[in-house]
């Protein structure tokens, strides 16, 4: 029922519209640029990598730690993996894009992240 009318009166349902939204297709991404800063976790873990080009690499605690090894401030890092789209209700302060590793490559070595 959208609304009906009794005594002269019109009633509308009042229900709340639920809308059905369905996630954005996964986008394959891949790109390179200089490492600005590492990204740290509550507990001061790196999970992930900020870059040059506004663009923040995640990748899992396990691998970030091996990762946190080799990896330096200012080194050159080449990606691939899938960007993450902002869903119903997110903000976000700054434009970054957001990137699930599956392979980072650092120094001309290549590592699976995922």
């Amino acid at each position: 029922m959208v609304s009906i009318t009794a005594d002269g009166k019109n009633i509308y349902d009042g229900s709340v519209l639920v809308v059905k939204t369905t996630e954005p297709a996964e986008e394959a991404v891949n790109g390179s640029s200089k490492i600005i800063e590492l990204q740290k976790d509550k507990r001061g873990k790196v999970n992930g990598f900020i870059l040059e080009n506004k663009t923040i690499l995640r990748v899992s605690a396990k691998i970030s730690e091996q990762l946190e090894k080799i990896v330096k401030i200012s080194d050159v890092i080449s990606y691939s993996g899938a960007k993450k789209h902002l869903h119903n209700g997110e903000v976000a302060a700054e434009t970054y894009t957001i990137i699930h590793c599956k392979t980072i490559t650092i120094n001309g070595k290549e590592y699976l992240t995922k």
